[in-house]
């Protein structure tokens, strides 16, 4: 019986190890370039009409060199945060989303906001927020703190 359990303990063991080391990406490369930026609340341009079907948020950053990395390499973007429970400082990694209510005068209003990017062949990067429901009109942007990580 001990011997049963020891062989189902090493198995449970390796599978472990084999399902966590599997599903990583590895990236060779040992050129790195890291930018830290902020976008203003200002910085922001809506594409579309306020509140219609299809529109967001945008900013688009030129100057990240991405001619090596658009095609041979890898972009990573990070927005800085500060953790509701702990009122500490986090890196959420793009895209990410936030689940926000809101009180008004007479209603309860849930919507969620969703961060990303595009990369450009032209070397920028476009930085997007899409809000459900396009609900663009009024909306109170934030000034955003982001880092870009390039390996290639």
């Amino acid at each position: 019986m001990r011997n049963i359990k020891c062989y189902l303990a090493g198995i449970a063991v390796a599978l472990a190890i084999a399902a966590t080391s599997g599903c990583q990406d590895v990236v060779e490369g040992n050129n790195w370039y890291t930018e830290h930026f902020v976008v203003n609340s200002t910085d922001w341009e809506l594409l579309g009409e306020p509140n219609e079907a299809g529109s967001y948020f945008k900013f688009t950053f030129d100057k990240i060199p991405l001619d090596v990395s658009y095609s041979g390499g890898m972009v990573s973007v990070y927005n800085y945060i500060t953790d509701r429970e702990t009122g500490k400082e986090k890196q959420v990694q793009l895209p990410s989303e936030d689940y926000i209510l809101e009180f008004g005068a007479n209603a309860e209003y849930y919507y969620s906001v969703k961060y990303d990017y595009a990369i450009g062949q032209d070397g920028t990067i476009d930085f997007i927020i899409y809000v459900s429901d396009y609900i663009t009109e009024g909306l109170p942007l934030p000034t955003m703190r982001y880092r870009v990580v390039i390996v290639w």
